[in-house]
């Protein structure tokens, strides 16, 4: 299969010490019968026939069922000699529990990592009616892999075993904390092993993945149980032991600096925020060269930064934004317009497609144009890129930002000090804390990391007891030196610059 078509169906098929280690756990008896409901490659049929033959059962196949769209997967099923009645060619969330002749002691696989608004709303609909489990939550964002997982319990017997590959995203969404929460409630254990090494890299996903394991169908639940591990073959050594070392999360370190100095965390400082939610930003942001040709300009529009990659520096003031031409730095004052223009509005207000007009963003507003609270922040905060974040002061707090941005204002007791904001932004540019701020990051593929407001607040950063008037001078020349250096393009000097800055006054 294509690595395209594998990212069509969000197939990734699992590699076999994987499967074997995973159908070694659920088998425990001759007389077990296994659910593989999107078997894609097989090797998770194989490693279940190898376990039930170790254990001695005469006829193997017969206690193993699955299901696949695919039918690739059944050209592979019949080049490996598995075929036969109990693999059904059919979409196993449209499956029903009479599909097969008794409920299974074990479900298990590698569903489709699929995000789910990439399917028709009607099939998502039907879906979600058909697999639905007692009063069990589903939420509506959850991804592909869940559905199947929920439905497959309508198959398991009491005491039943689950034992599942999942994206790591289970973890820190919404959705997939919802996900654990729930399934935590119908199973005696549940496991949740986080393996950091990316072990689908060379099949054409860099997701990280996560082995969930879940015993005691319908029995008491005694809670979740997380264990971090750094490889792959540490988490399958544990799990052919059956017995798992927690080990915690990175915690911030102790470091040994001046008794001037305190380690804090972000969210002591600052209040995060999102940025303004557009709801259109395409539509309704301009770039400075189309800006200045528009109807709009210029009193109709006014400088947002809408992109992380405009905060190149570690200060931004609305002529620093203005002065790149081919990016979207304008937005379109809808409010105003009306007010004073309404001719001009009438055009804005119809060149937004119905679909858009009509969502929740725009529904939800007095104005459909009043996106802007003006809650102009005192920094920003980049979140999602392939760096560590960084912290950019707002030069006069001058400019607002959308919702690609974290906004950053300062609390009650920093209020009016822009030495701490500058001293962060120092810190986090040379990525003096970069073991610790990393520990707390959400990876995606290709290691982009992101940063949630809830995981921006736990930030770690060094803070002066006390801000001497000696510091405060230092401060600002370097602040200003780097910038300068920034902005030529030399950041290797800049960096240089600010370590030494740091270490002089730190350590």
């Amino acid at each position: 299969m294509t690595i395209s078509r594998k990212k069509e169906l969000g197939a990734f098929y699992t590699p076999n010490l994987v499967t074997d280690a995973l159908c070694n756990w659920a088998i425990l008896n001759k007389s077990d019968i296994l659910l593989e409901p999107s078997f894609g490659g097989c090797n998770f049929l194989v490693s279940s026939i190898n376990r039930l033959k170790s254990l001695d059962c005469k006829n193997p196949l017969e206690n193993v069922f699955g299901y696949d769209i695919d039918s690739d997967a059944f050209r592979i099923l019949n080049e490996k000699g598995l075929s036969g009645d109990n693999f059904l060619h059919k979409d196993f969330l449209k499956s029903q529990q009479n599909d097969l002749p008794n409920k299974v002691t074990a479900t298990l696989g590698n569903p489709p990592f699929l995000p789910i608004n990439k399917l028709p709303l009607q099939y998502r609909q039907e879906v979600l009616e058909n697999i639905k489990f007692r009063t069990l939550i589903i939420d509506k964002r959850s991804s592909l892999w869940v559905y199947f997982i929920v439905h497959s319990l309508h198959f398991l017997k009491e005491d039943g075993k689950m034992a599942w590959i999942v994206p790591d995203s289970v973890y820190f969404t919404d959705y997939g904390k919802i996900f654990l929460a729930e399934i935590s409630s119908l199973f005696s254990s549940v496991k949740l092993l986080r393996i950091k090494e990316r072990f689908f890299y060379e099949s054409g996903t860099h997701e990280k993945t996560c082995i969930l394991l879940c015993e005691g169908f319908e029995k008491t639940p005694l809670g979740l149980e997380i264990f971090n591990y750094e490889s792959l073959n540490n988490a399958l050594a544990d799990l052919a032991k059956n017995k798992f070392i927690n080990r915690p999360e990175p915690t911030i370190t102790n470091f040994s600096i001046s008794n001037k100095f305190k380690l804090m965390k972000l969210g002591d400082i600052f209040e995060v925020r999102i940025g303004i939610v557009i709801g259109a930003t395409k539509l309704l942001t301009l770039k400075v060269k189309d800006a200045e040709k528009s109807p709009y300009f210029p009193e109709y529009v006014y400088p947002l930064i809408t992109k992380g990659k405009q905060l190149k520096n570690i200060t931004i003031n609305k002529s620093t934004l203005l002065q790149v031409k081919d990016t979207a730095s304008y937005i379109i004052d809808g409010v105003n317009l009306e007010k004073s223009n309404y001719e001009l509005y009438k055009c804005l207000l119809e060149s937004i497609p119905n679909d858009v007009i009509s969502n929740v963003t725009f529904q939800k507003r007095t104005h459909p144009f009043g996106y802007d609270d003006f809650r102009n922040p005192d920094a920003f905060l980049t979140y999602f890129a392939q760096k560590l974040p960084r912290l950019i002061e707002n030069e006069n707090k001058a400019l607002n930002c959308s919702n690609s941005i974290h906004r950053l204002y300062l609390k009650s007791d920093y209020l009016e000090r822009s030495d701490i904001i500058r001293f962060i932004a120092i810190q986090m540019f040379c990525n003096f804390l970069s073991n610790e701020t990393l520990s707390i990051a959400r990876e995606y593929g290709n290691n982009i990391l992101k940063y949630e407001p809830s995981d921006a607040v736990k930030i770690p950063v060094l803070i002066p007891i006390k801000f001497q008037n000696s510091f405060k001078k230092s401060l600002d020349i370097i602040f200003e030196k780097l910038v300068l250096k920034i902005e030529a393009g030399k950041l290797d000097d800049a960096s240089k610059i600010a370590k030494k800055f740091l270490d002089s006054f730190l350590f």
